[in-house]
């Protein structure tokens, strides 16, 4: 990372129209805004953000986006908006954009997706001042400790099944206790920090030393029933955007 303490900041917020498991998903009505509008609030609180960009391909989402103060400064290919499409795509296509417009690349731009709507923009900058203070750090990546260890799940091997990785352990490690294993961690969408330097002259978005940054377990909404329980937290004033 750059020795530099002045580093400049973006927010991107990918947010797609072509959501299948719940239509719209994106600007669906939570509580009473648009679901993508909690990301959009927290990350103009922060601090260190300069800039808060939304890329989509839908005109609606843009809309709403800039209603609610991000920048939409294009509508992305669809081509790179599908299922199948992974996140370098939606980053080196941002970058580039910037560079062939001749507006600023940042040095460091914060990943906040929408589906995560439940965010404490203090979480966000300690995340940043985390980050900034690892000089060897290449990313960041939020993320809570895995309750059901790796060590203890099987794949299908034809019609029996073997363990999905392996140990040395024991012999039949898997019937061990799970404080026998190494804590393991899942990426949870609260905050990601990734650099254009790196993405932009390779294939890979995260490098070499992903930095850890560990969160509770936090609202990932992808079906009706997460956004039943969002709804109820919000209802209960677990939460206050």
């Amino acid at each position: 990372m750059s020795e530099s303490d002045d580093l400049t900041i973006d927010c991107l917020i990918p947010a797609r129209g072509g959501s299948k498991g719940v239509p719209k998903k994106n600007i669906k009505i939570l509580g009473k805004l648009p679901l993508i509008v909690y990301s959009i609030k927290v990350a103009k609180k922060s601090k260190y953000i300069r800039r808060v960009f939304v890329t989509t391909d839908d005109q609606e989402i843009a809309n709403i986006s800039i209603k609610y103060g991000a920048e939409v400064l294009y509508l992305r290919p669809k081509d790179i908006s599908t299922d199948e499409s992974i996140d370098i795509d939606f980053f080196k296509y941002h970058t580039k954009y910037l560079s062939d417009h001749h507006l600023d690349v940042p040095d460091l731009i914060v990943h906040l997706r929408p589906t995560t709507p439940f965010r404490d923009v203090n979480v966000i900058d300690d995340a940043i001042e985390f980050f900034k203070k690892d000089k060897r750090a290449t990313s960041l990546r939020s993320a809570n400790i895995c309750h059901l260890t790796p060590y203890k799940i099987f794949k299908k091997d034809g019609m029996y099944m073997k363990p999905l990785l392996s140990s040395n352990l024991a012999v039949e490690f898997y019937n061990l206790p799970r404080q026998a294993f190494e804590e393991t961690y899942v990426p949870n969408g609260y905050v990601d920090i990734v650099q254009p330097d790196i993405f932009m002259s390779s294939n890979i978005l995260h490098g070499d030393n992903i930095l850890l940054y560990k969160t509770q377990e936090i609202v990932d909404i992808d079906t009706i029933e997460d956004f039943n329980l969002a709804d109820q937290m919000l209802k209960k004033k677990e939460y206050k955007i």
